[in-house]
């Protein structure tokens, strides 16, 4: 097993071992409308325009939270299943990015979600229904709640989370989720070197991740899209010589297929050290390991789980069973 899941198993939320199936709530924010207690305390801090949710009890938002993050593995393994041996294929290589691109989406989205955070989206029923406790108990908060995209940090005691809303530097929902997932990222790299596994050992992993963090923030981006931007060019704009007449060359969709294949490998041993120029390598390179770290996650969580067969980690990986 990767030393990328030692390095992050600390984080994971407590209750992950006994967590079964799909759990009642699918989508994370649902928590707020659906909730099978009677209530939620309710509070916001104005300063910081954090709404802070508070359930007493852990089981509640610890099944919502790891079910979320089943339904975006099975999304993101679907999605990279079958891509290695796509990617020869120059008619529909421009598809093979644009799926793996999704496919890292999906699979950071999970990641996030392993270690308490999520990327989520409220709408007009999560808000109105926080509006009306708001007023019921006399509490309004001080600034606007609006529908949109929030990020939400499950609270140190794991009854609860604080969310604020995600906001890109152009203001997209991809473009806004990067920037967190990169955020998370450098936060939990610096994490590593403070933690339990030995110094060369952490340094390793500290240095993978550096890695990707660089090319999430290629060419020069400070919000961590660059993966986004890429897939953009590539779907909107016919860039980067894949779509036909093409201009990528038999040797390069080669190195395609063999790098996309690595996902099911230890992420550590997906080589991330590329130059500027080989942007769609990089690309390709850093979604692979998303992906890869995704399903090491996923790995652990079943490993180490007291559920067993019905650990809510088996369903992603029946979906991958199923696909390969």
């Amino acid at each position: 097993m990767s030393v990328l899941a030692d390095a992050l198993q600390p984080y994971f939320l407590r209750q992950m071992s006994m967590l079964e199936g799909q759990g009642a709530i699918r989508h994370f924010a649902d928590v707020l409308t659906e909730s099978r207690v009677s209530a939620y305390d309710l509070d916001f801090d104005d300063a910081s325009e954090r709404i802070i949710i508070d359930f007493r009890e852990t089981d509640y938002i610890c099944s919502a939270l790891y079910a979320d993050a089943s339904r975006f593995a099975s999304a993101s393994f679907l999605s990279i299943s079958s891509l290695s041996s796509e990617a020869a294929d120059r008619i529909i290589v421009p598809w093979v990015l644009i799926k793996l691109y999704y496919a890292a989406f999906y699979g950071g989205h999970c990641i996030l979600r392993f270690i308490g955070h999520t990327c989520s989206f409220l709408d007009s029923t999560h808000v109105t229904r926080i509006k009306k406790l708001s007023f019921a108990s006399g509490n309004p908060p001080r600034f606007s709640v609006d529908a949109g995209l929030y990020h939400c940090v499950v609270n140190s005691g794991q009854t609860g989370f604080g969310m604020v809303k995600a906001r890109g530097a152009v203001g997209g929902a991809h473009e806004a989720f990067w920037k967190v997932f990169g955020e998370t990222l450098s936060h939990m790299s610096e994490s590593v070197l403070s933690g339990y596994l030995d110094l060369q050992t952490a340094r390793q992993v500290f240095v993978q991740l550096e890695r990707l963090r660089s090319i999430l923030q290629g060419d020069g981006t400070r919000s961590y899209n660059w993966l986004s931007i890429v897939r953009n060019e590539v779907q909107y704009r016919h860039e980067y010589g894949v779509w036909l007449p093409a201009s990528l060359r038999k040797a390069q969709r080669d190195a395609i297929c063999r790098m996309v294949s690595q996902w099911r490998n230890d992420p550590m041993s997906i080589s991330l050290d590329m130059s500027e120029d080989e942007a769609i390598m990089r690309f390709v390179a850093a979604c692979s390991f998303i992906a890869a770290l995704c399903r090491t996650l996923v790995y652990r969580a079943a490993e180490r789980s007291q559920a067993g067969r019905k650990s809510f980690a088996v369903i992603p990986l029946n979906v991958m069973a199923e696909c390969i």
